[in-house]
């Protein structure tokens, strides 16, 4: 037997491994045939692991197989405090559920008939273990436990790369690399490295809505403050706030194309240029924004350091107030790395403390309105944030929006359809040199592309990007705008 006052560090390391391990499940409440409707869920699941087409962008919850969680999702769960606002919280898990059991059933290539009868099999079974289980309260009170989704920290790499002695490196070399940042952002627009043809990028017009935001003030929300739009509104939405690209072009890696499945190394189809779009939410002053992510893909990262390899991205994000418009954008490499901010009003800063990796801020003033996003060739970095009018381009091109969902269905070559993502979050084939000396920071596979979900941005620390509560941990909110008047309408 191992004492821990003979062995207290590693009695130490194995507590921090293990704290925050899930509560004891209770006995599952009797439902009348629950236990086949387990076995049906059992059974798929095993399929779908086998063939190796999980889905990883919403998070399975332990002993529920009929739900997932999302960070938006699981930041209610300390709440919740009447049964209205419960069920309407589970019928959000029990959507994730269905949406990425139908991408995994899908991408088992069963066909369309067998799929869709197998997703209605699992979407009854799934709608009565959850009336009949979450009745009872102890059951209720174990998901409210059990939800949130883990984080993409490694806490076994953590511990064994030393990480509290680690962090002054780390932190050391992640301010360096910042202060770079802020001197590329402190050069003139005329004087920045231009290695080929700058050509801007803008999203194509359809006639079919109009050039202009939509006001949600007075759109209905749900008991979890999501608002409710039609698809045709968000496209909208997604539309008029899309950002104009501002690229530098030397070779094709800085062309932004569609992503191709199939090949040993995953590649882009410049071909097609094509950005996708998904909505999502913060949760920032007490108030749920709408925010819209972009993904812009390019064939490789070319920049002849330990980040090169195939395949590169880049995350654009705007996040509107409740009249449509922008107050904050936000960007990452598809990877999780280089998060910048770029506040479109005025907001002020919260303190930090000196120990943490912090949020960037490099540039003071950004556009209130449309913004042209310059990118360097190769690396694909940002390096201003500018309004169109400012841009002189040696050729103006367009791309087509597409919902980020197609990337988990992506055509096979023979037939068939495969995630661009593995069912560990990451796009297979694309890991860099980098990992070898980040690993210490717990950061898993640190440098590769990865799914929607789990980008871990902070090397000290934890942040990620898709946490709702991540702006209100590093900026105070702007007052929220007045409620819609009839000659608002008019105006517009």
């Amino acid at each position: 037997m191992i004492r821990c006052h003979h062995v207290l560090p590693v009695c130490a390391v194995l507590s921090w491994l293990i704290a925050g391990c899930a509560t004891p499940m209770p006995p599952r409440p009797p439902v009348p045939d629950g236990k086949n409707c387990l076995q049906v869920f059992e059974q798929f699941d095993r399929r779908i692991e086998t063939a190796g087409v999980a889905d990883a962008g919403y998070s399975r919850i332990p002993g529920f197989p009929y739900l997932r969680s999302d960070r938006f999702s699981a930041s209610f769960a300390d709440e919740i405090d009447d049964m209205d606002t419960f069920w309407e919280w589970v019928g959000y898990l029990r959507a994730n559920e269905d949406e990425a059991r139908d991408i995994e059933l899908r991408n088992l290539n069963l066909g369309a008939q067998t799929a869709s009868l197998a997703l209605s099999e699992l979407r009854g079974c799934g709608a009565w273990l959850r009336s009949l289980e979450l009745d009872n309260k102890a059951f209720r009170e174990h998901l409210l436990s059990v939800v949130r989704p883990p984080d993409d920290y490694s806490k076994v790499a953590r511990a064994l790369g030393l990480y509290p002695l680690a962090k002054p490196f780390l932190l050391r070399g992640v301010r360096q690399y910042q202060q770079q940042v802020m001197e590329r952002f402190d050069t003139p627009i005329a004087k920045l490295e231009t290695r080929g043809k700058l050509l801007m990028w803008q999203a194509a017009r359809s006639a079919e809505f109009p050039h202009e935001t939509v006001d949600l003030r007075n759109k209905p929300r749900d008991r979890l403050g999501r608002i409710g739009v039609l698809w045709s509104e968000m496209l909208q939405l997604a539309q008029f706030h899309a950002p104009q690209l501002w690229i530098d072009t030397a070779a094709e890696h800085d062309l932004p194309g569609q992503p191709v499945v199939g090949a040993r190394v995953p590649g882009v189809d410049v071909q097609e240029p094509v950005v996708h779009f998904l909505p999502g939410y913060a949760r920032f002053g007490g108030r749920k924004l709408l925010q819209i992510s972009y993904f812009v893909w390019f064939d490789q990262h070319a920049s002849g350091d330990a980040a090169a390899g195939p395949l590169d991205g880049l995350i654009w994000r705007v996040t509107l107030d409740e009249r449509g418009h922008p107050i904050l954008h936000d960007t990452i490499h598809a990877c999780g790395c280089y998060h910048y901010a770029f506040p479109a009003v005025a907001m002020q800063r919260r303190e930090i403390a000196d120990d943490r990796e912090t949020l960037l801020f490099p540039q003071d003033q950004v556009p209130s309105g449309a913004v042209a996003v310059r990118l360097a060739s190769g690396t694909h970095a940002v390096q201003r944030v500018v309004s169109p009018e400012q841009v002189t381009a040696s050729g103006i091109r367009q791309y087509k929006l597409r919902p980020y969902d197609e990337l988990l269905l992506l055509p096979l070559p023979g037939g068939g359809t495969q995630s661009l993502f593995g069912p560990d979050g990451f796009v297979d084939g694309t890991e860099r040199t980098e990992r070898l000396w980040l690993w210490p920071s717990g950061v898993r596979n640190a440098g590769a592309i990865r799914q929607w979900g789990r980008h871990a941005t902070t090397f000290v620390g934890q942040t990620h990007f898709d946490d709702p509560f991540l702006f209100e941990t590093l900026l105070v909110a702007p007052p929220a705008p007045g409620p819609a008047l009839a000659d608002d309408a008019a105006a517009r």
